[in-house]
């Protein structure tokens, strides 16, 4: 996958951007025809995404773990992770 990213940038979650619980293991998104659902979630994918705090170059973020793939996907899709550079 292409990132969206280049190696000096550092991504930042958006809090403007909830996170939605809509049952256990399952978050959204967004908000009507914008959103995203993603399912197989758990606390701590969630709390990783949040401390995307933009201090940390991207070339430093460990996206190996699949769930924090598929948030961060997810994320970026809605516009909730943007570059604090």
């Amino acid at each position: 996958m292409e990132w969206p990213f280049v190696a000096k940038s550092r991504p930042r979650y958006c809090p403007d951007q909830p996170i939605m619980w809509r049952e256990p293991g399952i978050v959204q998104f967004g908000t009507d025809e914008h959103r995203v659902i993603v399912d197989r979630v758990t606390a701590d994918d969630v709390t990783w995404l949040i401390n995307l705090d933009g201090l940390t170059l991207w070339s430093n973020v460990d996206v190996s773990d699949t769930g924090h793939r598929r948030l961060l996907e997810a994320a970026l899709a809605v516009g909730a992770v943007d570059d604090a550079a």
